[in-house]
């Protein structure tokens, strides 16, 4: 009896092993959850209808929703509050103010009768109209013009 009783033992061990090192979840359902499915339908429903097209019209028409600089401040106003809330606030402001250098600095190709402040850079040497240079000012102080 003990002979039998060890041996089915190690016959359920032997099968437990090899389905232990196979089974795994599924990566993917092939059906998605009935929840998400209703979703999906109900968003495709609410875009595709002529209310949903009226409603986005009249929020671009709002004075802080049509305006994309007025979310960029609220959302810039959000995450100091973040950061003030973390005790980072002042790193946020210093790298806020690097990304506002940044962007201003303009790294855009100047288009053809676009002339540069640095006469160096442009064809022949232009000056812009205005540009107070050394030779007007030494001309100003000799000539007391």
């Amino acid at each position: 009896m003990e002979k039998k009783l060890s041996e089915y033992r190690a016959r359920k061990q032997a099968e437990f092993g090899k389905t232990c090192r196979t089974l795994s979840r599924p990566s993917s359902t092939k059906r998605p959850h009935v929840l998400v499915a209703w979703w999906r339908r109900f968003t495709n429903y609410v875009i595709k209808s002529s209310a949903y097209e009226a409603t986005v019209t009249k929020l671009k028409a709002l004075p802080v929703v049509g305006k994309p600089f007025i979310l960029k401040m609220l959302l810039w106003l959000l995450l100091f509050g973040l950061f003030v809330e973390l005790e980072f606030g002042i790193v946020y402001v210093v790298l806020s103010f690097f990304v506002i250098i940044y962007y201003n600095t303009s790294t855009k190709k100047r288009g053809k009768n676009e002339l540069s402040a640095y006469s160096v850079f442009n064809k022949d040497f232009e000056r812009l109209d205005g540009t107070f240079t050394a030779e007007q000012f030494e001309k100003e102080l000799t000539h007391r013009m």
